[in-house]
């Protein structure tokens, strides 16, 4: 589990240290270039005083952690009103990333870590209190967890146009954990969320779809989808463009996490097109990606 949460940050780190070219497309909404962004953290570990006692390891006891490394964008003071209320929006967007509930949102990304932080204690608590109240026993209670990491990392960031990809893992007991990658890419030129169908031309999915499961095929030495089915892909018909998707350097790359198209052992599956490959199915806004 340790080590899951240390190649995650790794990851992170590479991205956020990779990405900090950017140019503009001229004349047209927020400057991207202009946007600071600021890294907001939340941590917290609680190690439950009624099953600390029979633990050797008090990291592996009934306990609620959080470890949350999150980023979102700050304006100048100079910058205009609607770049304002965009970046503004881009930062609700990206709190809604964690939050079950809007009635957690703060008025800064800080606010609302730590209140998300402590809405998962309370209810760990709730649960634990609940079961105790049950008559479970200290060695039952002991596999009482919740564990969250969350972190992010920047994909693309040139001409006004901004991926960034978060991962999330979860523990509250079991066989193995939860995770989950999830991608979002603005505009800012448009000042606008980017979808698959603002990305690709009209009717140009199906095409996109063959490209995607071509791509696992090759990948995994597959030459049907018996032999993909074989190999864990329960669902791969569902291998398909989805705007759970990020932009990079050569690329867009599709997303799809454990039991979407594959069983959990394959892990996230990720899917990078070239631009060459996606230049007769871009929209006419967005073809110079692939140039």
């Amino acid at each position: 589990m340790k080590a899951t949460k240390n190649l995650i940050l790794a990851i992170v780190l590479v991205g956020l240290l990779s990405s900090c070219h950017t140019s503009e497309r001229e004349g047209q909404g927020t400057d991207l270039s202009a946007i600071k962004w600021e890294i907001v953290e939340a941590h917290k570990t609680y190690l439950h005083p009624d099953v600390a006692q029979i633990s050797e390891e008090s990291d592996t006891a009934a306990s609620f952690r959080a470890d949350i490394v999150l980023t979102f964008p700050q304006l100048g003071s100079k910058a205009s009103g609607s770049a304002k209320t965009f970046t503004d929006s881009v930062s609700i967007l990206l709190m809604k990333r964690l939050i079950p509930e809007d009635s957690l949102l703060g008025s800064t990304p800080k606010e609302t870590l730590d209140r998300f932080v402590q809405f998962r204690q309370d209810a760990y608590l709730e649960d634990f209190e609940a079961a105790k109240a049950e008559g479970y026993s200290t060695e039952l209670l002991s596999g009482f967890v919740d564990e969250i990491l969350m972190t992010d990392s920047v994909a693309y960031n040139d001409h006004n146009l901004f991926s960034i990809q978060t991962f999330t893992y979860e523990y509250t007991g079991g066989a193995h954990g939860r995770q989950s990658s999830k991608a979002l890419t603005f505009d800012f030129s448009k000042e606008k969320l980017l979808t698959a169908d603002d990305l690709f031309r009209k009717g140009a999915t199906t095409k996109i779809d063959s490209l995607i499961r071509q791509e696992l095929f090759t990948r995994y030495h597959a030459s049907s989808g018996e032999e993909l089915e074989e190999l864990g892909f329960f669902n791969y018909a569902e291998a398909k463009t989805t705007d759970n998707m990020l932009l990079t350097r050569n690329g867009v790359t599709f997303i799809f996490d454990p039991y979407e198209i594959a069983a959990y052992f394959l892990g996230t599956i990720q899917v990078e097109l070239p631009y060459s490959a996606l230049s007769p199915y871009l929209s006419e806004d967005y073809a110079f990606l692939a140039k």
